[in-house]
C-alpha cells in the first residue's frame, strides 16, 4: 500500500478526503479481537449459536467496526507525526452488520477546523465514513483530533498541551 505525506493542520482544509484501501474481514480476525476485549455476546463469538437468527451467522462487534476502520485510515499516512490526540467521538452509528467475508473501506473528510486559543496547533473535526464491497454504509461518526501546524514544528509548541 503507498502512504502519503503527513498532513498537518495547513493541509487539513474543509473538504479534504481521504481513502483507504479495503480489507477483508476474517471470522479469526473478530475471534481475535473478542478474546483481547472479552467480548462474550454470543451473536459476536459463537457462529452455531446465530446462524438461525435474525443475523443469520456471527457479526462483528461495534467497537470491532470502528478499530478496522481507525487502522485502514491510519494505514494511508494521512496522519502519520501530525496528529497530537483525538480529543472528541460523537455521533457514531453502526448502520448495518459486518460479518466475515466483507471487505471495508474507510474515508474521512474534513468538516470543520479551527486554530487552538494560543494558535500553535490546530482542532480538525472529521467525518467518518465505513463501507462494505457492495458501496453500503455500516458505520459513520465525527470526530475532533488536535493537529500540530507545520509553522510550530521545531518548537515546543507541539510537545505542550
Amino acid at each position: 500500500m503507498t502512504t502519503m505525506e503527513a498532513k498537518y493542520y495547513e493541509d487539513l482544509v474543509v473538504g479534504f478526503t481521504v481513502e483507504s484501501m479495503g480489507r477483508t474481514v476474517t471470522e479469526p480476525d473478530v475471534v481475535m479481537f473478542n478474546n483481547i476485549m472479552k467480548i462474550m455476546n454470543p451473536i459476536h463469538s459463537d457462529p452455531e449459536h446465530v446462524r438461525d437468527s435474525m443475523f443469520d451467522g456471527m457479526v462483528a462487534p461495534a467497537p470491532f467496526i470502528l478499530t478496522v476502520s481507525l487502522g485502514l485510515l491510519s494505514g494511508t499516512g494521512y496522519l502519520t507525526g501530525s496528529v497530537l490526540g483525538v480529543l472528541e467521538y460523537e455521533n457514531l452509528k453502526f448502520l448495518l452488520p459486518v460479518r466475515p467475508g466483507d471487505t471495508l473501506y474507510a474515508s474521512v473528510e474534513v468538516v470543520a477546523r479551527r486554530e487552538t486559543s494560543d494558535g500553535k496547533r490546530g482542532v480538525v473535526s472529521l467525518r467518518d465514513n465505513t463501507t462494505n464491497q457492495r458501496g453500503e454504509t455500516v458505520y459513520i461518526g465525527l470526530r475532533k483530533i488536535l493537529v500540530r501546524k507545520r509553522s510550530s514544528l521545531g518548537t515546543d509548541a507541539d510537545e505542550e498541551r
